[in-house]
């Protein structure tokens, strides 16, 4: 774990693996920590420098004052402002679900920063999320991954899988995640819509997508891939939302495909 204090004066806590290859930034989804890319960091970092930040207000960062509010293309400057401040110009990018559309927006913001995007799990818009009550909020972010990711992974996968849902359970459990800042990571989801600004990605793509997202129909992951300019669609199959966790594996492996030897180049190189 490294930490470090960007321009904006936040603080921000990354881990940075695998120094010796092609910087690869892994963006988590809205209110996890970067420790659930426990099966990708080990897997890609013999090929790529992984970086694996915490978004604001989840994992290790510090909880956001109260009132505050930022958007996709807040998030996205941050990741921007930790390029910048480890000296790197250019990366691969790959996110999911809400990582994924902050992915996205960096591509569409800063498309000199990202020679390669992968978008897992990922919403382009139109899907708003209903706040859950505040009486269901535990401030033990193990209970709040045990009552949410059974919803988001395939039909019986954590019962045919037994002890996973635990293990994850301890890696999320130093997760710094608030009610409040929960909020604002949904308000993130449902203000997001680039449906209209796919062709303006300059960054060769993979949408990676499981045949059994609750939130992602095929059809949608479909039309994402058939607007961008350069994309390629994967379809896990027996994958819900959590692809990158339950079929780990696979999911790795088409990064690693897509991604290839390609090198990143110096900012405002071509793709």
């Amino acid at each position: 774990m490294a930490e470090v204090q960007l321009a904006t004066g936040r603080r921000l806590f990354y881990d940075d693996s695998g120094a010796a290859g092609p910087p690869l930034l892994l963006l988590m989804g809205g209110g996890e920590s970067r420790r659930l890319w426990a099966h990708q960091t080990p897997a890609l970092a013999p090929g790529f420098r992984v970086l694996a930040p915490d978004h604001r207000d989840s994992g290790e960062s510090p909880p956001e004052p109260e009132g505050a509010a930022y958007t996709a293309a807040d998030l996205a400057g941050d990741a921007v402002a930790l390029l910048d401040a480890l000296g790197i110009p250019r990366a691969h990018v790959a996110g999911t679900s809400m990582g994924g559309l902050v992915a996205l927006q960096l591509a569409l913001d800063h498309p000199a920063r990202v020679a390669r995007l992968a978008l897992l799990s990922t919403p382009v818009g139109g899907v708003p999320l209903p706040v859950p009550p505040r009486e269901t909020w535990s401030d033990d972010h193990a209970d709040w991954i045990r009552g949410l990711f059974p919803q988001l992974a395939a039909p019986g996968y954590f019962e045919a899988h037994p002890g996973a849902l635990e293990a994850l359970a301890a890696l999320g459990r130093a997760n710094r995640l608030t009610y409040a800042g929960l909020v604002r990571q949904l308000a993130v989801l449902g203000g997001f819509d680039a449906r209209g600004r796919l062709g303006e990605v300059r960054a060769p793509t993979l949408v990676v997508v499981g045949d059994h997202d609750p939130l992602i129909p095929l059809a949608a992951a479909e039309a994402t891939a058939a607007a961008l300019p350069a994309a390629e669609l994967a379809v896990i199959p027996g994958a819900g939302h959590l692809a990158f966790l339950e079929r780990a594996e696979e999911v790795n492996r088409v990064i690693r495909d897509f991604l290839g030897d390609a090198a990143v180049g110096p900012a405002g190189a071509g793709p």
